[in-house]
């Protein structure tokens, strides 16, 4: 046994000494937020509760270039409200609302609105939220255009409906995941 620590601590010893060192310092890392508070880019990690720098003001310009809204600026800290985060959304939403608004642009051309009503924002979103980063999962306010390409002309949306389109499914719903009634939505998984 005396041989095989001996062994150990040659080998660790060669590779890097420091591996040894029994009083490890580790000094923390400070993230500050970018100068003007409100910057869109600044998003939060919901494992560490920690502010992380995302790619919220890459991703939000993708999607208002394609011709997509958002109700509220983006969230600059945990438990802000008043905000929708675009910051760390899945790949696939941000493809597929880009495909969504192309493809509704050309059934009712020009009045077809896609504005995102939620986003990462977990917090807002109650315990147990799919609405994370890296998630491909956002809420969108419903319009006379978006229903009628969801569900066809004059249909009219109900609670609980659900649709299936261009590889997402959409629910429509007038409370979120924590019961509180958030007004009509389309609760969106790509």
């Amino acid at each position: 046994g005396l041989l095989l620590l001996l062994s150990i601590y040659i080998i660790l010893n060669q590779i890097n000494p420091n591996l040894l060192n029994l009083n490890a310092h580790l000094t923390p890392i400070t993230i500050t937020p970018p100068a003007g508070g409100g910057t869109p880019g600044w998003a939060v990690s919901p494992e560490l509760n920690d502010p992380a720098f995302t790619d919220a003001g890459s991703t939000w310009t993708r999607l208002r270039n394609a011709g997509i809204t958002r109700n509220k600026s983006e969230c600059t800290a945990v438990a802000q409200t008043n905000c929708t985060s675009v910051g760390g959304l899945g790949e696939g939403a941000v493809n597929g609302l880009i495909a969504l608004k192309n493809a509704c642009d050309q059934v009712t051309p020009s009045r077809c609105a896609i504005t995102v009503t939620g986003g990462t924002e977990w917090w807002l979103h109650g315990r147990g939220t799919a609405h994370r980063p890296g998630n491909s999962v956002v809420d969108l306010a419903p319009s006379p255009g978006l229903n009628n390409f969801l569900l066809g002309q004059g249909v009219t949306p109900t609670s609980g409906m659900q649709v299936t389109k261009n590889f997402a499914r959409y629910t429509y719903e007038t409370t979120g995941d924590n019961g509180v009634s958030t007004g009509p939505h389309w609760h969106v998984v790509y």
